[in-house]
């Protein structure tokens, strides 16, 4: 996981976040992604197995609020990972609902890569 990966996920979910119909994330940004807090490396050997990584979101009206960042792995991501690929590629291109959601009650974001 490098920088230009977690970049490219900032503008995929502020992109994503302007093109949903949910009054409570109108005007929402993402000014940044994260490792988590806890320190655990994204898609390391012990979480390969359940095909996702969380990582953390400033998004918010102010691109400050903290959300945590569900990232799941589809088949390529998940092939492209195993032989150590970038995954910029799989970043979704159009949010739908099976690919992306917010929940602002929880500070959840989830995104599926293809």
């Amino acid at each position: 996981m490098d920088n230009s990966f977690f970049d490219a996920l900032e503008y995929c979910i502020t992109k994503f976040l302007r093109s949903t119909a949910a009054p409570e994330t109108r005007g929402y940004w993402c000014d940044g992604v994260l490792p988590d807090s806890s320190g655990a490396v994204p898609f390391s050997k012990t979480n390969k197995r359940t095909r996702q990584m969380t990582l953390e979101a400033c998004v918010g009206n102010d691109g400050q609020g903290k959300y945590r960042l569900e990232v799941f792995l589809g088949r390529k991501a998940q092939s492209r990972n195993d032989r150590n690929l970038d995954l910029t590629e799989c970043i979704p291109k159009t949010a739908t609902p099976d690919n992306f959601s917010v929940d602002t009650n929880t500070k959840t974001i989830c995104l599926v890569l293809d």
